[in-house]
């Protein structure tokens, strides 16, 4: 180790003193001035040996509570027998903390005159350094000469030092800080700032060790003495990652949260209107087989604009909460790869499928997941306008991989990654990527609830989403689903359905459409009028709505099972503040109003031929 800067502030004072640096938790003698030898001849001898050891027990406690013990004045008029020798500390002492270790001052009687009083340079240095970064000289230290040219070498450093940096710290001693840094300004100007004022202090300094490449962040403080500056070094990385974890914990929150209050909003406007628009298309399917041929544009004109309206009101509600909507097992090597072959190619791109061999279905609507692969796809040949390359690729997801997405994934997970080499996209828009209306185009284009729907098709099918992007090196989107585990059995045909629909004009025309079906149907305006129909009578299924006054369909299922444990349930709904499938077990299936009468009848067959299996839809 170098020589010490502070070396002559306590060598030439004619009160005792001695050095102390912090190693392997004890406080080791370095050094002893001549008034200290002059006082107690043998001191020297313990050079090198721990406080603990030879020193009064109240000066052990000064010496490792440094920060605390700081200009404090101690009585010590006694004298101690070491295992070693007779010393004699009769006085009173002091302990200040240096940027190396510790000066531990004595006050003999002879020399005191009632008021223990530093030297002037201890003192100065003492009042410059404060309490603040000294923490008992546990905190690296390292000491930089200034040389005449104004650079810095780096000429001493503690136990501390040595302890943060692996011993790698020794390897430096003698170089130019100018060379070492050279790439790192923060540092450097850290350092020729208290070269020229005299002192600098840094809440998050930034500094890469040389010797191993590793990045930390310091709370850093320096002051000149002198031709040396002293830096004290708080190591604050971990701290700092911490907090950056927080606060993006805490922005995934607020974006869930975000969603979560819009898919409320947009549910509660869709639901009414979503009953008027299945009153309306039952009505044209029902008049289609009674109306003359010269009315079937007029009806197919009709059917076309409940059509539109219900797309409208679908995407409007795929920011409700996450939901069954009409999942299935869905094989991604067949469904992805005819969907690819059919998508119109878009010159100078090329896509590319590939599907880990044994991957298993995902448990996901089909139609909702081409949509947002439609969606990634877009968004990929937009960020390639001079063409390049796309790969979809598909496989099952490990730990790791569920463990990068914002939600708590359970069970086995297969992703779906759609990757680009396109333009890449901004770091500050990637945590709002997910948000309604975000759009990160170019030139004013925007394509609307875009991502928002890609992250809504996640997590109604009981995944999520994320994306990773370089600037000018492309993106990558990834969607995790639910692999799906169970298939449907068969049974008979149903013949009695109970139909429980609070809306009295789609409770009518829904009646209508399953007795042109041919079941036999018993209506009811709410849950508790349908218990009441349960216990007079047995049904092959029952159909019903999710939000009723008196009894909601959730809890009409729930009860009902009580009595009746397998009883079929098709749930009819365009409110998704509650899943039913999440706590009501099969056979169950959740449709999306409005309803087609192939949809719904087809659905009544399918859950009344399940004998307790879990449903595909």
């Amino acid at each position: 180790m170098g020589e010490s800067p502070w070396r002559h502030l306590w060598l030439e004072t004619p009160l005792p003193a001695s050095y102390w640096e912090p190693r392997d938790g004890d406080m080791v003698l370095v050094g002893v001035n001549p008034a200290a030898e002059a006082m107690s001849p043998s001191a020297a001898a313990f050079i090198g040996r721990g406080a603990a050891e030879i020193a009064l027990p109240g000066m052990v406690r000064a010496l490792m509570q440094a920060t605390a013990a700081d200009g404090e004045t101690r009585d010590t008029r006694a004298s101690y027998e070491s295992p070693l020798s007779r010393i004699n500390y009769e006085g009173t002492f002091r302990v200040v903390a240096v940027p190396t270790g510790v000066l531990l001052f004595i006050d003999p009687p002879s020399h005191s005159s009632g008021e223990f009083s530093l030297p002037p340079s201890i003192e100065t240095l003492r009042q410059r350094l404060g309490g603040a970064m000294l923490r008992g000289a546990l905190a690296a230290a390292y000491v930089w000469h200034v040389q005449p040219d104004g650079d810095l070498t780096l000429a001493d450093f503690n136990e501390a030092a040595v302890r943060a940096t692996k011993g790698a710290v020794a390897d430096l001693l003698g170089l130019r800080a100018q060379s070492l840094y050279w790439d790192q300004p923060v540092f450097i100007e850290f350092l020729e700032r208290a070269r020229d004022e005299g002192s600098a202090e840094h809440d998050e300094l930034p500094l890469r060790y040389v010797t191993t490449g590793e990045v930390f962040y310091f709370r850093a403080r320096a002051i000149r003495e002198g031709d040396h500056v002293a830096v004290f070094a708080e190591d604050r990385s971990q701290e700092l990652a911490m907090a950056r974890d927080l606060r993006e914990a805490e922005a995934r929150l607020r974006q869930v949260e975000q969603l979560d209050a819009l898919g409320r909003l947009a549910g509660g406007i869709a639901h009414d209107f979503n009953n008027l628009l299945a009153a309306l298309q039952t009505t044209v399917d029902l008049l289609r087989e009674r109306a003359p041929r010269d009315l079937e544009p007029d009806l197919d004109l009709l059917r076309e604009m409940g059509h539109r309206g219900a797309q409208l009101t679908e995407r409007l509600l795929a920011f409700g909460r996450p939901s069954e909507v009409q999942p299935r097992a869905v094989a991604l090597q067949e469904t992805l790869g005819a969907y690819l072959e059919q998508r119109p190619a878009r010159p100078r791109v090329e896509v590319d499928l590939v599907v880990q061999p044994d991957l298993g279905p995902v448990f996901v609507d089909p139609r909702r997941l081409l949509e947002a692969l439609e969606q990634l796809l877009t968004n990929a040949e937009e960020a390639m306008p001079e063409g390049g390359h796309i790969v979809v690729s598909a496989e099952r997801a490990d730990g790791v991989e569920r463990a990068a997405y914002p939600r708590d994934l359970k069970g086995a997970m297969a992703v779906i990654r759609v990757s680009d080499e396109g333009v890449g996209i901004p770091p500050a828009s990637l945590p709002v990527l997910f948000e309604p209306f975000v759009s990160t185009h170019t030139g004013g284009r925007s394509r609307g609830l875009g991502l928002s729907i890609v992250m809504s098709v996640a997590r109604e099918a009981g995944g999520d989403a994320r994306a990773r992007s370089l600037l000018g090196k492309g993106s990558t989107f990834s969607l995790a689903l639910p692999l799906a585990e169970k298939r449907p059995g068969t049974r008979g045909r149903p013949r009695a359905v109970l139909l429980v629909e609070d809306d009295a004009m789609l409770r009518s025309v829904l009646a209508r459409l399953l007795q042109v079906e041919r079941f036999e149907v018993t209506t009811a305006s709410n849950g508790l009028e349908a218990l009441e129909e349960l216990r007079r009578k047995n049904f092959d299924v029952v159909v019903s709505d999710l939000v009723m006054p008196e009894l909601g369909g959730t809890e009409l299922a729930r009860r009902a099972r009580e009595v009746q444990p397998q009883l079929p349930f098709v749930f009819c709904s365009g409110h998704y503040d509650e899943n039913p499938l999440a706590t009501i077990g099969p056979p169950a299936v959740l449709l999306r109003k409005p309803l087609g009468r192939k949809e719904l009848a087809d659905a009544i067959r399918t859950v009344a031929d399940t004998e307790g299996d879990a449903l595909p839809g």
